[in-house]
């Protein structure tokens, strides 16, 4: 059950991008400010978003490798009927 990075690193910084937009176009910024500040957002959010999720799949991974180690384990040293 691995995630997928990129498509939801894609995801989040494009969430973010609109309601970032939104924000600044509520604030009465002008559409060039919302736009730039919008992608430099969009940007770090992508970055820290995908980061996370490796950090979480390398957790993910190292769960379901251990309890398969502690099942294959437990099934050795139970004994044969």
């Amino acid at each position: 059950m691995v995630l997928d990075v990129r498509a939801n690193a894609i995801k989040i910084a494009v969430l973010s991008f609109f309601a970032l937009s939104i924000i600044g176009i509520c604030c009465g910024l002008t559409p060039y400010t919302v736009c730039v500040r919008a992608i430099i957002c969009a940007f770090v959010v992508y970055v820290v978003s995908a980061i996370t999720i490796k950090v979480i799949n390398v957790v993910l991974l190292d769960a379901i490798i251990s309890k398969f180690l502690n099942r294959q384990g437990r099934q050795k040293n139970e004994p044969e009927y």
